[in-house]
C-alpha cells in the first residue's frame, strides 16, 4: 500500500490496469469514499476530498509493490476487507488476473458449488467449495486462485480484480476453503480460477453471492485460559459471557480434533453459567436452534450439553435442553404449564464414548423438534405445540455441561465441549450441513464427506 494524505488538495495520478482507489477518513464522515476503478494505462484522474487516501497498487507493478500470495490447503479466509492479510486488490503474483488461460488447448473455469448462489447463512462460517473445471490438453491443475469480498460486486467484477486473493492447493476432485468469521447482515461475493502446470490459468468462474443475517445469539469457542470463576467470551458480539464453575480448559496439544481449545467437564458438579440477557430471552417459545460440538467420556444415564430452565422441585415449568440420555442425543422443550411429558426427539444414532459429535437441535415454532448429527437429520421429528412463555419474570441462567434448575444443578456432563452456539431461528438443513463441513475442513479432516459438495 502507498499512503497519500489529501487535505483539500487536487491529486492527479495515472495507473496501469487493475488499480483500485480506497479513500477514507479516520472516523466515518460524509466525506468518506470507497471507490473501485478500472482504468486503462496512463489514464489520469483527479479527486478533491478531505481524509486519508490509500492507493492499492495492482500486480502489474514489480516488487516491492506486488502483494505476496496467501497459500493455503483449506484454512480460513478471514473477514473480508477489514483485517485480512490479503486485503486490497491482488492476483497473488500469478500474472495478469483473469486473462484467457494462455495454455495449449482450451480450458474451462472451476464450477462453484457451495454455498449456492443467492443462499443465506448464519453469521459464523462458510465452506466455499468448487469443482475443478477442465485444464488444457496435457496439463493439470496446480492450484486455485480464490477471490472474495463483502465490499460489493464492483470490487470483484472484472477479470483483473481479485480482492483478498488467496492461493489454494488443488485436491483430486473438489477443493474448498473456509471463510470465517462472517459478519452479520452482509453480502459476500467470491470467484475462483484454476492455475495450470504450464503456468497458464483459466478464466475466472462466475461470481457467487451469499448473505448473512443476525440470527446468532451466542457463540462460545472456549479459546482462552480458564479455571474456576473464569469467563468464556461470547464471539457473537451479544456479550453472553459464560462463567466457569470448577472446570479445566484443555489445550489442543496432542488432540487434532479440537479447534483451538475445549472445555473439560469431569461429571462432578462442573458447569458454566450464562446470565440472562435480552438476546437470551428472545429464545422462548419461538423458533430457535442449538449447536454443540462435544465428546462424552462418561457412562452416566443423563448428561446435559446445553440447557436453560425455570422450575420448582415438581419440574413443572419451562425449559429447553440438548443432552445425552442412555447414549443417545435427546432434544426436549417444554413451555410453562405444559404436561410433564414434554415434547422431545431422540436420535437414532448412538454416541460412542470419547468420539466427537456435531449436534444441532432445531425447534420450528408451532411445528416440530428436529435433531441433526454430522450435518444430517437423525431421528424422527416430533410435533411441538407447546404454549407460549416468556423469560422476562424468571431471570434464569443458561447452563453448559449441566441441567440447572433455579439454584440446583444435575445431569452433569463428563467430557469435552469444543464449541456451542445458540440461534434465534430454526436453521435450515443446508445451513447445518455448511456448519458441520466448515468445522471438519478447519480440522483438516480430509477428504470431506461427499454431501459437503452436493
Amino acid at each position: 500500500m502507498i499512503g497519500l494524505m489529501a487535505n483539500s488538495n487536487l491529486l492527479v495520478t495515472s495507473q496501469c490496469i487493475g488499480a483500485s482507489l480506497l479513500a477514507s477518513s479516520a472516523s466515518p464522515t460524509p466525506n468518506t469514499l470507497r471507490l473501485g476503478l478500472n482504468m486503462n494505462a496512463r489514464t489520469a484522474f483527479s479527486l478533491l476530498l478531505t481524509g486519508s487516501l490509500s492507493l492499492a497498487i495492482p500486480s502489474c507493478f514489480s516488487d516491492p509493490f506486488t502483494a505476496a500470495p496467501n497459500t493455503s490447503t483449506g484454512g480460513s479466509t478471514g473477514t473480508m476487507d477489514g483485517g485480512t492479510e490479503d486485503s486490497g486488490i491482488t492476483d497473488g503474483g500469478m500474472g495478469d488476473a483473469g486473462s484467457t488461460d494462455g495454455g495449449s488447448g482450451s480450458s474451462t473455469p472451476p464450477t462453484l458449488l457451495k454455498p449456492e448462489n443467492g443462499s443465506s447463512l448464519p453469521p459464523a462460517r462458510a465452506l466455499l467449495a468448487w469443482g475443478p473445471g477442465t485444464p488444457p490438453e496435457g496439463e493439470s491443475i496446480s492450484s486455485y486462485q480464490l477471490c472474495s469480498t463483502d465490499m460489493g460486486l464492483a470490487f470483484i467484477s472484472g477479470s483483473e480484480l481479485c480482492p483478498n486473493g488467496k492461493v489454494i492447493s488443488a485436491n483430486n476432485q473438489y477443493s474448498h476453503d473456509v471463510m470465517a468469521p462472517l459478519d452479520s447482515n452482509r453480502d459476500y461475493h467470491w470467484k475462483v480460477r484454476a492455475n495450470f502446470s504450464d503456468d497458464s490459468h483459466s478464466d475466472y468462474s462466475a461470481i457467487y453471492t451469499f448473505s448473512t443475517d443476525d440470527s446468532l445469539v451466542a457463540w462460545w469457542q472456549f479459546n482462552m485460559s480458564a479455571g474456576n470463576g473464569d469467563t468464556i467470551t461470547d464471539e457473537s458480539g451479544n456479550n453472553n459471557i459464560a462463567t466457569v464453575n470448577s472446570s479445566d480448559l484443555e489445550n489442543t496439544v496432542g488432540n487434532s480434533q479440537i479447534l483451538g481449545k475445549a472445555l473439560r467437564f469431569d461429571g462432578n458438579e462442573d458447569y458454566a453459567l450464562v446470565s440472562p440477557s435480552t438476546s437470551l430471552d428472545s429464545i422462548n417459545n419461538s423458533s430457535f436452534s442449538i449447536e454443540v460440538r462435544a465428546s462424552s467420556s462418561g457412562i452416566q444415564t443423563n448428561q446435559s450439553l446445553l440447557t436453560r430452565g425455570d422450575s420448582d422441585e415438581s419440574l413443572s415449568n419451562q425449559f429447553y435442553s440438548l443432552g445425552v440420555i442412555s447414549g443417545r442425543l435427546v432434544f426436549e422443550h417444554r413451555a410453562s404449564g405444559a404436561d410433564l411429558d414434554s415434547p422431545q426427539v431422540t436420535a437414532d444414532t448412538p454416541i460412542a464414548i470419547n468420539s466427537w459429535i456435531h449436534a444441532v437441535a432445531v425447534r420450528d415454532f408451532g411445528n416440530e423438534l428436529r435433531l441433526y448429527q454430522a450435518g444430517s437429520l437423525d431421528g424422527t421429528p416430533t410435533a411441538d405445540n407447546s404454549d407460549s412463555f416468556s423469560w422476562a419474570s424468571h431471570e434464569r441462567p443458561l447452563a453448559l455441561g449441566a441441567f440447572y434448575w433455579n439454584t440446583n444443578s444435575l445431569d452433569y456432563l463428563s467430557g469435552l465441549v469444543d464449541e456451542a452456539a445458540l440461534y434465534n431461528r430454526s436453521l435450515r438443513g443446508y445451513e447445518i450441513l455448511n456448519n458441520y463441513c466448515a468445522f471438519e475442513a478447519l480440522l483438516a479432516n480430509n477428504p470431506l464427506p461427499q454431501r459437503c459438495f452436493e
